[in-house]
């Protein structure tokens, strides 16, 4: 397995394998692809100049690995999107008739809209298109050109972004 041609069509003989082998530990098979596509280039990196024992042992343990951090990514991205939505919710279901909530919701909303300019374009574009345009991670990818991986890790950084700055004390 000394030239790239040699791995690819190794790679390309596992590779079907290698994806069901990370979706079982992941819920989403774009997710599972993004995982082993991500193996392959550091597979493929580190075996330039020598070549492992087991090369599909050492393959296999790259996904695994990968596909358990994708796991926990989602998790924690989960977490961090379901606590600020209710957050969110539960602002907005208090029955508050007074002046000053509306003149607080609007410097919210000032606050939120100085963030977004902040933030940097993918994510800005990314953000906008999650919630404001109820856009997959499938379509916004696909127009960003990235991947799911890639993009779902967008919208969680300026979700994170936005509420570390509305929420600074840690009160989400």
């Amino acid at each position: 397995m000394e030239d790239s041609n040699e791995r690819a069509a190794f790679f390309e003989a596992h590779r079907p394998a290698l994806v069901r082998y990370a979706g079982s530990f992941l819920s989403d098979s774009s997710v599972a692809e993004d995982v082993v596509q991500e193996a392959w280039l550091r597979f493929d990196r580190s075996v330039q100049g020598r070549v492992p024992q087991e090369p599909i042992s050492f393959l296999y343990r790259i996904v695994r690995n990968l596909a358990i951090d994708a796991g926990r990514r989602s998790r924690r991205e989960q977490v961090v999107i379901a606590s600020s939505l209710n957050k969110l919710l539960e602002e907005a279901a208090e029955p508050e008739a007074r002046p000053e909530a509306d003149l607080v919701a609007r410097d919210d909303l000032k606050l939120l809209k100085k963030l977004l300019e902040e933030l940097p374009e993918p994510t800005r574009t990314a953000l906008r298109m999650k919630r404001l345009g109820n856009k997959t991670l499938r379509e916004i990818a696909t127009e960003l050109g990235l991947s799911i991986t890639s993009t779902h890790r967008l919208i969680v950084d300026g979700i994170e972004f936005c509420r570390e700055r509305i929420w600074p004390d840690g009160d989400k």
